[in-house]
């Protein structure tokens, strides 16, 4: 997983801290923005060094090459040659997970909140404070939703700010990670099963790219509560199986 954050320029590798140059940061920024895009010679040129630097054919190779050096793997390189044209880094998948900066900031909330205390949740109460934070961008995109929770669950046992986390992070794809038709809806609802408490957010729309809840997965996994995510047909799934409080 390489997690990258703008701000501080802090680059985290396989839960390695890496040190970067500036030059080297800004590369690794502009590869990882374009993930899944072939990056040509010329414009990471321009992006980093500016149109009118003057550079030999071996500047931006040198760069390259320390780069695959200080993240290491040799044999599974994060960063990949297309001979002739520049570099491309692969989008996410078994292999490599790239998290943006907001999700290194969810990722470092969430070790020092380990070991985790689990306690109880008012379920209804927490998706009601999710939807009001985000309620001028669901009003915005014409946002309908509806909550339909199992009458019977009024709270489940969890960490309260890590569950928080993950709605947030599901509104956060719903809203900028997700193709939405005019007037979108979105339903949130809740089934009681014989062990299992599942909690599902159903939305019509399109997703091409589910990478963006990866970190939310992580931590729900980190909780003992599986996380699945499907489309088709033009509506999106994500469940979330939650602990129930224990009697």
């Amino acid at each position: 997983m390489l997690l990258l954050d703008k701000n501080t320029r802090i680059v985290r590798h396989n839960g390695r801290d890496i040190q970067l140059t500036g030059t080297e940061f800004q590369l690794l920024e502009y590869l990882v923005a374009h993930q899944g895009e072939v990056c040509r010679r010329d414009d990471l040129i321009d992006q980093v060094w500016g149109a009118r630097f003057c550079y030999d054919t071996g500047t931006l190779d040198v760069h390259i090459a320390a780069l695959r050096r200080k993240l290491g793997h040799p044999k599974q390189p994060l960063i990949h040659t297309v001979r002739g044209v520049g570099y491309i880094v692969h989008s996410p998948g078994k292999d490599h997970q790239l998290t943006t900066q907001q999700d290194l900031h969810w990722t470092r909330l969430f070790s020092e909140m380990l070991p985790t205390t689990l306690e109880e949740v008012g379920l209804e109460d927490l998706l009601y404070e999710v939807i009001g934070q985000y309620h001028s961008q669901l009003q915005q995109a014409q946002f309908g939703c509806r909550l339909q929770l199992t009458p019977f669950v009024q709270s489940v046992l969890a960490e309260r700010t890590t569950l928080r986390m993950i709605f947030e992070q599901v509104f956060e794809h719903l809203l900028h990670h997700t193709q939405l038709p005019q007037h979108p809806q979105l339903t949130i609802s809740s089934s009681l099963g014989m062990q299992a408490f599942t909690l599902t957010f159903r939305c019509t729309g399109q997703c091409a790219d589910w990478s963006p809840l990866l970190l939310a997965q992580r931590l729900a996994a980190l909780m003992g509560m599986p996380m699945q995510m499907s489309g088709q047909g033009g509506k999106l799934g994500i469940e979330l199986a939650v602990l129930l409080k224990k009697s």
